[in-house]
């Protein structure tokens, strides 16, 4: 007579052990999957709207939807024709201050091996400290008008896929600067931004309803930094984490019962 066939497997124990571990993944994938909290939404966005930094008038849209974008791809432009003149009559007036500061910082240094009256020394240095001041000024306007016509280039802040344009050629976008530096408070039910100045200054402002919040709540921002802006195209990340997440879910949910189902039959 065959012997009686025995299932009893040893150290069950660690097989509930493991169904629980899969248990718990499953639960927080699930969650990260299809319930992400607002801080795994600001590290992995479902969709990120594009926008402009600067106001101005849309001159061309180099994408379509559909399309697949790279990151840091050019993808629209603001007519920048006047600041770009603006830009270089600044540059001549950089150079021409620069070399007026060279001249006087001659000047100085001739005065003081040569020899010079007191009172003609201190012209010199006056007029010395008054041409650095303006060589600085005109270096401040070319840097400051450098920095709009890098911001009237839209570039895609993610690589992904356009799913959505909402300009045109012609289109007119605003955005909203911080007024000076300091601390975000953000109302998203009322769509208002404050900021808290650290000598108590205070910008409050209430964003329309198609505007694109560009800060959060506790963020700290430097005087020029966009806190709103116009939406202009909306990308879909090419970003894995919710397909690893739930593929996570669906092999953990799996693996429980399989560990669940050994423990139980193996008792």
């Amino acid at each position: 007579m065959p012997a009686k066939r025995k299932y009893n497997v040893k150290g069950t124990n660690d097989f509930i052990v493991l169904a629980a571990i899969f248990f718990f993944l499953c639960l927080w994938a699930i969650k990260d999957a299809w319930f992400p909290s607002e801080k795994v939404l600001r590290k992995h966005p479902r969709e990120m709207m594009a926008t402009f930094e600067e106001d101005g008038t849309v001159e061309d849209v180099l994408v379509e939807v559909g399309d697949s974008v790279a990151e840091d791809q050019v993808i629209a432009r603001l007519r920048s024709d006047r600041i770009a003149a603006e830009y270089e009559k600044a540059k001549i007036d950089f150079t021409e201050k620069r070399k007026k500061h060279q001249m006087m910082e001659l000047a100085r240094k001739n005065a003081e091996k040569n020899g010079v009256s007191e009172q003609g020394y201190a012209d010199i240095l006056k007029s010395e400290e008054q041409a650095r001041v303006a060589r600085e000024e005109a270096h401040a306007t070319v840097n400051a008008l450098k920095e709009k016509i890098d911001s009237s280039v839209l570039l895609s802040p993610t690589k992904g896929k356009v799913m959505e344009i909402r300009v045109g050629t012609h289109t007119m976008v605003d955005s909203v600067p911080a007024e000076f530096g300091g601390t975000v408070a953000v109302d998203k039910e009322a769509r208002k931004i404050t900021v808290s100045g650290a000598n108590g200054q205070l910008q409050e402002w209430v964003a329309a309803d198609a505007q694109v919040l560009k800060v959060h709540d506790g963020d700290t921002v430097e005087q020029g930094d966009v806190l709103a802006a116009d939406p202009a195209i909306l990308i879909n990340p090419k970003d894995h984490f919710y397909l690893f997440n739930k593929s996570l879910a669906i092999f953990s949910f799996f693996a429980f019962w399989t560990f669940l189902a050994i423990h139980i039959l193996g008792r």
